[in-house]
C-alpha cells in the first residue's frame, strides 16, 4: 500500500468493500514532526479506474491532533463513512467523515451532555440514510457506551443504557430497526465482561452482559 509522503509510521485499522474492485481502508499516519501528532488516513483499494491502492486526501478537524480512523462502512460504491477520534486541546472528540466519490468531508456529531471526551470505533449502514456508529464517551470521569444514528440528514445520539466503564467496539445492522453492538465492561481491574446491546427503533437497550 502507498505511504503518505514524509510519514514515519502508518497503519490501517478497518476496511469496507462494495465489490471486489471497490474497497476503502482507513487508519492513521504520523510525520517526523510535529512529534506526537497523527493524521487520518484513507486509501482506495483496487477500483476499476485505479487498480493499485491510492491515497485519498482527507481534511483535518480545526485544532485537531492525534486524529485517527478506526472503522469505515460503505452503503454504496460512491458513499462511505469513516469514524474515529481526534484530539482538540485537552479533549478527545469523536470524528466522522463521509465520502462523495473520491472526496471526503467532515460531518458534525453531537456529544453526550457533560462529556469531556468521546470517540467512535465502529460504524455500519443498511442504506445511505440509515447508519449506526458506536464508541464511548467520558462523563464525570467515567467511560460510558455511546451510540449515534444517521438519518440521512444528521447524526444524533441514541438513548443508551448507562453502564459505567463500558465500551462499544463494533456494530452490525441487518435492517433499519435492528442492530447489534458489541464491546465490554470493566470494573477497573484486569477483569472485564462481554457487552452486547440491541437497537429498538431509535433507541438501544441492553440485551446481555456475560
Amino acid at each position: 500500500t502507498p505511504i503518505p509522503t514524509g510519514s514515519v509510521t502508518s497503519g490501517l485499522n478497518g476496511v469496507s468493500c462494495t465489490a471486489a474492485d471497490a474497497c476503502w481502508a482507513v487508519g492513521d499516519y504520523a510525520l517526523a514532526a510535529p512529534i506526537n501528532q497523527t493524521w487520518p488516513l484513507v486509501t482506495r483499494l483496487g477500483s476499476a479506474a485505479a487498480p493499485s491502492p491510492v491515497l485519498t486526501p482527507t481534511p483535518v478537524p480545526v485544532g485537531g491532533t492525534e486524529s485517527n480512523f478506526e472503522d469505515p462502512d460503505c452503503p454504496t460504491a460512491t458513499a462511505c463513512w469513516a469514524v474515529g477520534g481526534t484530539q482538540i486541546g485537552s479533549a478527545r472528540r469523536a470524528m466522522v467523515m463521509r465520502s462523495a466519490g473520491n472526496t471526503w468531508g467532515l460531518v458534525p456529531t453531537p456529544s453526550p451532555p457533560g462529556a469531556t471526551k468521546s470517540e467512535l470505533r465502529g460504524v455500519d449502514c443498511v442504506t445511505a440514510s440509515a447508519c449506526w456508529a458506536v464508541g464511548n464517551a467520558t462523563v464525570g470521569g467515567l467511560k460510558r457506551a455511546m451510540i449515534m444514528r444517521w438519518n440521512g440528514t444528521a447524526w444524533s445520539l441514541a438513548a443508551t443504557p448507562v453502564i459505567e466503564s463500558s465500551f462499544l467496539d463494533d456494530v452490525s445492522c441487518v435492517s433499519v430497526t435492528f442492530c447489534l453492538a458489541v464491546g465490554h465492561r470493566t470494573d477497573g481491574t484486569a477483569d472485564s465482561d462481554s457487552l452486547v446491546m440491541r437497537s429498538e427503533e431509535h433507541t438501544s437497550e441492553l440485551q446481555s452482559r456475560l
